[in-house]
């Protein structure tokens, strides 16, 4: 109507557009809500972004309020505003209106064109509420994006005063609205009343008040022409014209139109299948038609509706009229029908009807989730009221009341849910008793109580053998995986952690699984860390659980920001997961990210801002009893003083640090602490105390370690070398940064420069020479590789092929041609892929045995010589043919050569090696036993008859030795032996040499010796 009768209003939609406020203020029924639809309207067809929420009591808390917001929005999906501030905007706490302003504007930084927000009915709003203010605030901002349309009946924003003043805004009161006399001929025209000597009187009566008109034109519509006038004139005798002429216009229809009217007044908005379901007999046909033509329904959308003022007077009437049984009959049935599509208002429309079996039931279901959401207030409020009712309690509402009793007393919160969790053992539900030990230990270990964690973490992984359901499944085993990261078993946990991973879980154990991944895998594998919380944090179905949602961003920002990637955007991340978990009462969380936001501070050169986090955060870890993350804290605290050169502050922190450390009696997690709090030692040493750091160092190396995590145990290392090194303990010092550097190539940690201590690393580099490689190559009894005194690991050889190339590559001590090399690796593939995998198989052979191991001229490969030396045949080889090292060519003789492989030229190459080894090693024997050394010969053909069990010459050396050792009964063992062997094994007698041995033995140790 307003677009046909007021163009001057529809014109103000240009003026609308640019203004940061257009506000409507006049009594009800006066239009604003059809003139602010026809701003949007108009708004949307020029391309703008808009979105329209009609507020209601319910929006005082600010968190319903943007989630309702949200759904208005246009791009729901992701793609447009919505999508940009859900992602960006966090839980919403309704006591904390800066803070969320601040979120809002954060969110739509950056944009290139304002979003329009049209908020109807204003004065529903609790004035000076945390939603109101949250409006004024925003209003206030001169740099937001945003721009109200707002509707009233009389309540303004407190920033409308100055925003008109300074010709920003917009506003339009009930002059502007009235009617005017042509509309208002217009309005009698279309209801089929000649408008001639009515329109005065009507004006004068009405004061132009839109609904009244209306309302009037309906009415007269069904009088005689000669009752209008007196109609007219009975409206300015009405205390309530609206009420009057509602009567009026009522009192004609039918009985079924009046009971829809009725239970839309109830239920609201809603489609025309919500209205039919609620209704308690179903509608005639043709009913709902009726009601829209009549223009006592509207229609938005796909939903209907009444308005406001139709509202308040069907439900005065409904109430006037109804006993007390039918008024909760009519709203517990409409509740039913709301249950499964909006549970929230079904609460409400359930608690006036005080059907507290399905409100009871409707919390218990959905309560969780607005828990999650931060709805402490709102789940407290209905908790209250089942209470007041005398509903009788159940474990699952004794669990909402322990969370959101959390934030205010969370030791009680501890205790309660614990009690929950023995409630909903009892009773059988095993789902709800896991839930309960997951949330107390997440309580627990955010108020440092070590011992409540590990036993709801028992607890929970004590529940995989009783149940089948996937959720609490995964759930238990995760909780083994943070039991193995407290004793620094992060690789395991990782690999666990892994494995449960997988599709068709819910959303706490798929976070809490999640969660567990990248905290371990910031330093076991930084890259696969940032990949998968850049996934997760995408997704919008992770803030469901606000939490969980705000652990992984303050995660994601302490791996991006360690990283170097985008510090400014991690820092803003950073802080507002401070702000979750200060709402959150999450205390050791909070710290967490305090410490996350004062590491991206110092990159950025903040250092007094760093300073400030980081002693706040040892404050806090201080205040709950947590030494081990005090230590921390202060330790890196010192490091930024010193820094700026405030090295008596810097003192005072290390040796705080350190004491801290060395009083914690906490579980060792060497992820979180060893490294940091080597970082104090550090600075204690650097402060000019190196001999009390280093002694200090000496008492506690058994808690600095942490060798499951290369990077972390790289920066310890460090850490203590350069502890040393003040120290005056060269040798020491040596030691740590040839390990450090070793891990670092071992790790390939030169690709992680940015997560690794910079300076610390430009001083071990200029330090000292990097010392000579050394290698023990064992193949003998099977393959094992040594460097600097440690064997190498399995893991560093990637499969079977590294260790192939290094065997092929010893059989040639002067080299090989690559196309040999790939023809006797790889005989079935064709020459471009042989090509390839040789390539790849170098690489690794080069990362496990360390820079200088292979050397490569043209198209020839080869070991390096010192490698080639220490190769375990070659020396025992050496030691035989020289007869002076029998015992060290014993030590070498372990087994055959290379038993894993089996290739063709392994075959040859074994037979090769045995043989030399065989010839060279009988040599020796028979000089030991010509020299007199029985035993040791004895010993050396024992070993060489692993290598050739049907050699008749070592079996001749071994039973002649024994003789010669005076042994004669262990002679004539072997001997049998021997006999039983050749017989079994080939059928036959053994040779006439071993025969004429038995003989000498039948006659005496002198004539086999002579």
């Amino acid at each position: 109507m307003r677009d046909r009768l007021r163009p001057a209003l529809r014109e103000l939609s240009v003026r609308v557009a640019e203004a940061r406020l257009s506000l409507v203020v006049a009594p009800a029924g006066s239009g604003k809500s059809t003139l602010l639809g026809c701003w949007r309207d108009a708004l949307a067809e020029a391309g703008a972004d808009c979105a329209w929420l009609a507020l209601s009591p319910v929006h005082d808390d600010p968190a319903l309020f943007l989630e309702d917001l949200f759904d208005a929005l246009p791009g729901r999906s992701g793609d447009g505003p919505a999508g940009e501030i859900e992602r960006d905007l966090p839980h919403v706490d309704r006591e904390d209106a800066h803070a969320v302003a601040r979120r809002v504007r954060n969110a739509l930084r950056g944009r290139e064109r304002p979003l329009h927000v049209f908020l109807d009915d204003l004065h529903c709003l609790s004035r000076d509420g945390p939603t109101d203010r949250l409006i004024d605030l925003l209003l206030r901002d001169e740099r937001s994006m945003l721009r109200f349309a707002i509707a009233s009946r009389g309540a303004r924003p407190r920033a409308a005063a100055r925003l008109v003043a300074a010709g920003v805004a917009l506003e339009v009161g009930t002059e502007d609205l009235s009617l005017r006399s042509n509309q208002i001929a217009a309005v009698l025209r279309e209801q089929g009343v000649e408008p001639d000597r009515l329109t005065a009187t009507l004006l004068a009566e009405t004061r132009g008040w839109a609904t009244g008109v209306q309302l009037a034109a309906g009415a007269l519509a069904r009088l005689d022409e000669n009752e209008h006038e007196a109609f007219i004139l009975a409206i300015a005798r009405q205390p309530d014209l609206f009420e009057y002429v509602a009567g009026e216009l009522l009192v004609h229809e039918r009985a079924e139109t009046l009971r829809l009217l009725e239970v839309a007044a109830v239920l609201g908005p809603a489609d025309e299948a919500m209205l039919c379901e609620a209704a308690p007999e179903r509608p005639p046909r043709g009913v709902v038609a009726h009601a829209l033509d009549r223009g006592l329904l509207a229609r938005e959308g796909e939903r209907l509706g009444l308005h406001p003022l139709w509202t308040e007077y069907l439900l005065r009437q409904l109430r006037d009229r109804s006993t007390p049984e039918a008024w909760r009959a009519l709203h517990a049935r409409i509740a039913g029908a709301l249950a499964g599509s909006d549970p929230e208002r079904a609460l409400r429309v359930g608690g006036e009807g005080e059907a507290w079996a399905l409100v009871a039931d409707l919390l218990e279901r959905h309560g969780r989730s607005w828990v999650d959401r931060g709805r402490y207030h709102f789940v407290e409020e209905w908790l209250d009221r089942l209470e007041a009712a005398g509903v009788a309690a159940s474990p699952i509402r004794a669990h909402l009341r322990a969370l959101t009793a959390a934030r205010r007393d969370p030791q009680g919160a501890i205790e309660a849910l614990e009690a929950t969790a023995a409630s909903l053992r009892r009773a059988g539900d095993r789902t709800g008793e896991a839930l309960a030990l997951v949330d107390a230990g997440i309580l627990a270990a955010n108020e440092h109580r070590p011992e409540v964690t590990r036993r709801t973490m028992r607890q929970l992984f004590s529940l995989r053998r009783l149940v089948t359901d996937p959720d609490v499944r995964a759930l238990s085993l995760a909780a083994v995986a943070i039991l193995l990261v407290s004793r620094g078993r992060h690789r395991g946990a990782m690999r666990l952690l892994r494995r449960v991973r997988r599709g068709g879980l819910s959303l706490l154990p798929r976070a809490t699984i999640e969660l567990g991944l990248s905290i371990v895998g910031q330093y076991v594998d930084p890259e696969e860390a940032q990949a998968l919380l850049d996934e997760v944090c995408a997704d919008p179905e992770h803030r469901a659980h606000a939490p969980s949602f705000f652990m992984l961003q303050a995660q994601r920002a302490r791996v991006r920001g360690l990283r170097g990637l985008d510090p400014e955007s991690c820092l803003a991340d950073a802080r507002e997961s401070v702000e979750a978990f200060q709402d959150f009462r999450l205390t050791m969380s909070e710290v967490g990210a305090l410490d996350c936001q004062a590491k991206l501070l110092a990159r950025l050169g903040r250092c007094e801002q760093s300073i400030q986090a980081f002693e706040r955060a040892a404050s806090l870890a201080e205040q709950l009893g947590h030494r081990d993350f005090e230590a921390s804290m202060r330790g890196q605290c010192a490091r930024e003083l010193l820094s700026l050169g405030r090295s008596e502050a810097a003192l005072a922190q290390a040796r705080r640090a350190v004491e801290a450390f060395e009083a914690g009696r906490g579980p060792r997690d060497p992820f979180t602490f060893a490294f940091p709090a080597a970082l104090a030692y550090r600075m204690l040493a650097e402060c000019g105390h190196a001999q009390d750091a280093h002694r200090r160092v000496r008492a506690q190396e058994h808690r600095l370690r942490c060798p499951d995590l290369p990077i972390g145990h790289h920066q310890t290392l460090l850490f203590l070398a350069r502890v040393a090194h003040l120290a005056g303990e060269s040798g020491e010092a040596h030691g740590r940064l040839s390990e450090a550097r070793d891990l670092r190539a071992h790790h390939g940690l030169r690709d992680h420069g940015s997560e690794l201590d910079a300076e610390l690393v430009a001083w071990a580099e200029t330090t000292m020479d990097e010392p000579e490689a050394t290698w023990d190559v064992r193949t003998l009894g099977g393959l094992e590789v040594w460097r600097r005194g440690r064997r190498v690991p399995d893991a560093a050889w990637r499969g079977r092929t590294t260790r192939r190339l290094l065997l092929r590559l010893l059989a040639s001590e002067t080299g090989e041609r690559r196309e040999r090399v790939e023809a006797d690796l790889w005989p079935d593939a064709d020459p471009r892929r042989a090509g390839n995998n040789l390539r790849v198989a170098l690489s690794r052979l080069r990362k496990a045995l360390g820079d200088g191991a292979l050397l490569a001229t043209g198209d020839r490969i080869a070991l390096a010589p010192a490698l080639v030396a220490s190769w375990d045949v070659s020396r025992a080889a050496s030691a035989l043919r020289s007869g002076d090292a029998p015992d060290v060519a014993l030590e070498l003789l372990r087994g055959p050569f290379a038993p894993e492989l089996f290739d063709d030229w392994a075959e040859e190459l074994r037979r090769e090696v045995e043989a030399q080894l065989l010839a060279v090693g009988c040599g020796c024997a028979r000089s030991l036993l010509s020299e007199g050394d029985a035993h040791r010969a004895a010993r050396l053909a024992e070993r060489l008859a692993a290598f050739s069990p049907l050699c008749e010459e070592v079996w001749t050396l071994r039973a002649r030795a024994e003789l010669a050792s005076g042994d004669p009964a262990a002679a004539r063992r072997t001997l049998g032996r021997v006999r039983a062997l050749f017989e079994r094994e080939l059928g036959i007698e053994p040779a006439a040499v071993l025969r004429d041995v038995e003989r000498e033995i039948g006659a005496g140790p002198q004539t086999a010796l002579g």
